[in-house]
């Protein structure tokens, strides 16, 4: 599905109750193309995806508890068993 300027709108609007005047708490990356931001807002916490895959891309609030899976993933390489 291509993701036009109705579409835009459309998210836009769903969004922007929730996002308007709200404040970051934390940010979570799950996985290589997916950030996670928690946030505090007027209608309470919530979470904001942003994934940036080449083809499932997407940006959508969520209930899902994501942690993060990439901790210390530039040191793994460099450690030699």
């Amino acid at each position: 599905m291509a993701f036009d300027s109705f579409l835009m709108g459309a998210s836009i609007r769903e969004m922007q109750s929730a996002l308007v005047h709200a404040k970051i708490v934390k940010i979570h990356q799950p996985d290589r193309y997916s950030v996670l931001l928690r946030y505090h807002g007027g209608t309470g916490n919530g979470r904001l995806l942003l994934c940036a895959h080449p083809l499932h891309g997407r940006v959508q609030l969520t209930s899902e508890n994501l942690e993060n899976n990439l901790i210390f993933m530039g040191l793994v390489g460099m450690i030699d068993p």
